[in-house]
């Protein structure tokens, strides 16, 4: 293996002002005895080598390979290619292309995909052989690892009829909805737009209100994820059609206002600080897992069917007006009681890991999918209340197995 800490590749530094920060230079081999490869990325030993017939390779098959086009330096790459990735690609002089390699994978909403690490390259030209043949023998070539693509500042005015104050915003809306990249956004354009951020390859910074989301009429759904956009501490949306949003893992978010999605069914908001929330009462799927949620208002949402409110700092939860709820996970919460006489209609409860020393579903004939271990001052859920008639045999658990949480526990049918 030709590993790149051999590299005597002559690896610099760029000072060059037209080119990205961090910007390496190498002089590669086409030889095998040479300097034919670089490792760019420091998660992984997997290399990218230069072949004798002068292609981008790895050693493993790793790494993929994407053409970019012709450009003039490697600034001038400013987007990831959407298809054409290969395990191997022609080099040529002044063409910029795009390398990738997997590293873990994202769920999105219960669809996984894999995360990838890029590395944006360019082809300077060759290197030849001293005297009469002058025959190839290398290339130098620029690259920067992690590769973000830095978008053309646009102007503030960048739909058709009217503009955008914030640059971010600006660049954000350009890179998904300005199709034929004349840096405008057209009437056409805006109306084709139904989703935002899934497939932003970029990193900006967003305010505190997405201004402008309102022109794109037929939006329906907003992915807001760490790994490409950062966020504030407030987050105000509006949007008269939108129907889902997503946000994860943004650490400083604490404060999200959503009432102004008058059609929003779906909401997201995963793993952040969030501590308050305003709500539309059309949301009928609800996860806030992983917040620092201490009270949670629930009685403008008649018709939330799924709730998702583990891993908080909930003391109480009242979801007694909430009478269309079926799915409830409540664990990892500092929960003492669980009142759930107004929902008949309750299939899944998930409530591990609190303090509940008793509950009573004997009012919820419906409940298939019952997880309530490691309850109580003693870890141990002590009494639970079930329909008349039925058996603690009937309820399936997300445990280990489906009667061992019931070791310990008076279950009475009332």
């Amino acid at each position: 293996m030709a590993l790149a800490s051999s590299l005597l590749c002559a690896a610099v530094c760029l000072s060059a002002q037209d080119d990205p920060s961090g910007t390496v230079i190498l002089k590669l081999s086409n030889r095998y005895a040479g300097e034919n490869s670089f490792i760019p990325a420091d998660f992984t030993d997997e290399a990218i080598v230069m072949t004798r017939e002068n292609n981008l390779s790895s050693e493993n098959g790793g790494w993929e390979f994407a053409l970019f086009g012709p450009v003039n330096g490697l600034s001038y790459i400013q987007r990831i290619p959407e298809n054409g990735w290969t395990s191997m690609i022609a080099l040529k002089p002044e063409t910029g292309y795009v390398a990738r390699i997997q590293k873990g994978f994202t769920n999105w909403d219960n669809m996984v995909e894999p995360n990838y690490v890029y590395v944006g390259i360019y082809c300077v030209g060759w290197r030849t052989a001293a005297g009469d043949d002058g025959g190839i023998i290398g290339a130098n070539l620029k690259y920067v690892c992690p590769f973000r693509p830095e978008v053309a500042p646009v102007s503030d005015r960048i739909f058709s009829n009217g503009s955008v104050s914030h640059s971010g915003l600006a660049l954000w809306y350009i890179e998904e909805a300005d199709a034929d990249r004349n840096g405008v956004i057209e009437n056409s354009e805006m109306q084709e737009v139904k989703t935002l951020g899934r497939n932003f390859p970029g990193r900006v910074d967003l305010p505190d209100y997405l201004e402008g989301l309102w022109r794109f009429e037929n939006l329906e759904e907003l992915y807001i994820s760490d790994g490409n956009f950062t966020l504030g501490k407030e987050l105000r949306v509006t949007h008269d059609k939108l129907k889902k949003i997503t946000l994860d893992y943004h650490g400083d978010l604490e404060y999200i206002d959503l009432s102004g999605c008058p059609n929003l069914e779906t909401v997201y908001v995963m793993h952040c600080a969030l501590k308050s929330v305003e709500l539309p009462s059309s949301v009928v799927d609800l996860d806030l897992a992983g917040n620092n949620i201490v009270r949670l208002d629930l009685c403008g949402l008649p018709h939330l069917k799924r709730l998702v409110i583990r891993d908080n700092e909930l003391e109480t939860l009242d979801v007694g007006c909430l009478p269309e709820l079926e799915i409830l996970a409540c664990q990892n919460n500092r929960l003492q009681t669980l009142d759930l006489s107004a929902n008949p209609g309750l299939t899944q409860l998930y409530c591990e890991n609190n303090l509940i020393e008793e509950l009573d579903i004997s009012g919820n004939a419906s409940i298939v999918v019952l997880s309530v271990a490691r309850n109580g001052q003693q870890n141990s859920l002590h009494r639970l209340y079930i329909p008349p008639g039925k058996t603690k045999r009937e309820y399936r658990s997300s445990e280990s197995g489906p009667l061992s949480w019931f070791s310990g526990v008076e279950v009475i049918n009332k």
